[in-house]
């Protein structure tokens, strides 16, 4: 495999497929994900999956080369704007372009990572906010793991090259990852050095582990990391309620802060096993429950015994993976709030909400919270207003696509 370029070798002739439609204004502004409606169907049928150049809707102008993915309804990724015809040309211009991205992406995590020893955990490359449509790189400390949003980008991105990138620009690396798909048949392989069953990483000086090969995402849910941090400043001396826990990152900085203690659920034994190592790891005292439990179940169960936590944070997974979810999504998200809004005190309490889905927009999911409040008859502050950090950047064209964490902290008053 070719260890000189980001990409793998070009065809020989490359197929022109031409918008339907004028999108150079969104190009300009670095949109990067046309659908197949905004295509010739006729020129898409003839085309096979691979590197592509796009016309323009009405003339033979080149606008610049992209991914195309036949039969997928994000057919096309956009890479760079090019009006050269030649293949050799372009190789050449597309790997200038990558190259002087992947060097900005590296000084823009210089100025707030890698200076420092007190977050070792961070992502690298974020996609389509870095500009590598499709591609995110984490780095856990001595190792990296690469992941594609699909794997039919695996004919597009060269991952050999990417690992020599990475070792030639961190040399303390041990070992790449490349991490699959969740769900696929195989979970990933090692593309360089060796990686053992459980690594560490620091966040803020707080201690994690992982397990690359098992764990959810690339080993972490890194986006949590400013909001995680904000939690351990208020739950000092607070009873914590953790639901869907996943491995313990908002219960490890809410024990770190002080916490009286801390209630951890999840319904994944392995995760919840997991979290007691991630208390350990920081070696903290805190009085803790981890439970292996249907978070709904746990919250019935949890009012008729008349618990109460002073400090409740629900961060799900997506309940909206597409758009055909939302509604059944939008439910969840209001029956989870409101059965949590239970077991508050009665002198009220913090309460954190999270959503990691795209398809639930901000003022969707603030409508949300504002209803259940309504509901639950509680006058309530805004906090915090939390999201991605700054290792998770998006482009500004591609706001509705790529902002996609929603964090917010409210105090619910008597």
């Amino acid at each position: 495999m070719n260890k000189t370029s980001f990409f793998i070798t070009f065809s020989a002739q490359l197929p022109v497929l031409r918008f339907n439609r004028d999108v150079s204004k969104h190009i300009k502004r670095g949109h990067q994900w046309f659908f197949e409606d905004c295509f010739y169907q006729d020129e898409c049928k003839k085309a096979s999956s691979g590197f592509a150049l796009f016309r323009h809707h009405h003339s033979e102008n080149i606008l610049g080369i992209g991914i195309f993915l036949k039969g997928s309804t994000l057919s096309c990724r956009f890479l760079f704007e090019s009006r050269t015809r030649g293949n050799r040309h372009i190789q050449i211009e597309l790997e200038e372009e990558f190259n002087q991205r992947w060097k900005l992406a590296l000084k823009l995590r210089h100025s707030f990572y890698i200076e420092t020893s007190q977050t070792t955990g961070f992502r690298l490359i974020n996609g389509e906010g870095d500009l590598f449509p499709g591609l995110v790189i984490d780095l856990y400390g001595k190792y990296a793991v690469i992941k594609l949003d699909r794997s039919s980008l695996e004919k597009i991105w060269n991952l050999a090259y990417l690992a020599e990138r990475l070792k030639e620009d961190f040399p303390n690396l041990e070992g790449i990852y490349y991490k699959n798909k969740i769900g696929e048949e195989s979970q990933g392989k090692v593309l360089w050095g060796d990686i053992p069953e459980v690594i560490t990483f620091k966040e803020n000086g707080m201690i994690f582990s992982t397990q690359l090969r098992e764990a959810a995402k690339t080993g972490f849910f890194l986006d949590q990391r400013d909001n995680r941090h904000v939690v351990r400043q208020l739950a000092k001396e607070k009873n914590v309620l953790n639901l869907f826990s996943y491995t313990g990152g908002f219960s490890v900085a809410a024990g770190l802060g002080f916490a009286a203690s801390v209630t951890s659920v999840d319904i994944a034994k392995m995760a919840i096993e997991n979290c007691e190592d991630q208390f350990q790891l920081n070696h903290l005292e805190t009085k803790r429950f981890h439970l292996a439990q249907d978070v709904f179940v746990f919250l019935e169960e949890a009012i008729k015994k008349n618990k109460y936590y002073d400090f409740i944070i629900i961060d799900p997974p997506s309940f909206a993976p597409n758009e055909k979810s939302i509604d059944s999504a939008i439910a969840a998200y209001k029956k989870i709030f409101l059965l949590s809004m239970k077991l508050l005190p009665e002198n009220g309490g913090f309460m954190a909400f999270s959503s990691c889905s795209s398809h639930i927009t901000e003022a969707m999911f603030f409508g949300i919270i504002e209803e259940c409040i309504a509901e639950n008859k509680k006058k309530s502050q805004l906090i915090y207003r939390g999201g991605q950090p700054i290792d998770h950047p998006f482009m500004i064209s591609m706001w509705a696509e790529c902002k996609y964490l929603k964090f917010y902290l409210l105090s619910l008053l008597n």
